[in-house]
């Protein structure tokens, strides 16, 4: 009975330890701590995958890696896969630097984080980044007691003022009937634009506001950016104005 008791409970531990191991039941797993990332890269306006896209991933933070800074390029699809063996469990954050063929700039992201696995095919998602960063801006002007969009028409122009660079820098553009406008221009590069609106509006004297917007490497939708209120209350800096 004895030597049964014993048997058992050394069968119980080690299933216990193997309960607690990650890889316990999976085929999947490799014998080495790894940190994996996939995505894609796309041009902006026709949505298609950009074949030869160096992503350089430079660790800057977390559990060390074997190999602190590896490149990887994408294929045909516009995809990638990347790997880099850690020495020990944790998460890594790194700076990655993309550069796609010409005529695309290259540009940087910051602080990205993966956290390591032993399982294979646990990569993290990036999703789709851009080749061609977009800068967008969508406004609405509104009558600031009704809350009722400004419907009687006028211009909105865009003009740059510093920052990164865009094409064309200045565009006039007019009000839609529910008060909107939008700006798309082409940037030349990825970080914030520096620009001024400037509303000519009926019943109103031309009003300048001036914002930053950074431009977006990430393919996500484009919504409502600001909405903007007539006439102005100079007052009340948490409603933004004309």
């Amino acid at each position: 009975v004895g030597r049964s008791l014993h048997r058992i409970l050394v069968l119980s531990c080690g299933l216990l330890a193997a309960a607690c191991d990650p890889c316990f039941g999976t085929a999947a797993c490799g014998g080495s701590l790894d940190v994996s990332a996939t995505g894609e890269v796309i041009e902006f306006r026709s949505g298609e995958g950009v074949a030869g896209v160096e992503l350089s991933f430079r660790r800057t933070g977390g559990v060390q890696l074997i190999d602190p800074e590896e490149s990887v390029t994408t294929g045909a699809n516009g995809m990638y896969d990347y790997r880099a063996k850690a020495r020990e469990p944790g998460s890594v954050t790194f700076s990655v630097t993309v550069r796609p063929p010409a005529p695309f700039p290259g540009y940087t992201v910051q602080d990205i984080t993966i956290t390591t696995s032993a399982v294979k095919g646990e990569g993290q998602p990036l999703g789709r980044w851009l080749a061609n960063p977009y800068f967008a801006f969508v406004g609405e002007v509104q009558m600031l007691h009704t809350r009722e969009a400004v419907r009687n028409g006028g211009s909105v122009e865009l003009v740059r003022r510093g920052g990164g660079d865009i094409v064309p820098d200045s565009i006039l553009t007019y009000l839609d009937p529910y008060g909107r406008f939008f700006f798309n221009p082409d940037p030349l590069g990825a970080g914030d634009v520096i620009f001024d609106l400037i509303f000519k509006l009926h019943g109103y004297g031309p009003e300048t506001v001036r914002r930053t917007i950074s431009t977006s490497y990430v393919d996500n939708p484009i919504d409502l950016t600001e909405v903007l209120y007539l006439p102005c209350v100079p007052f009340d800096n948490r409603i933004p104005c004309l």
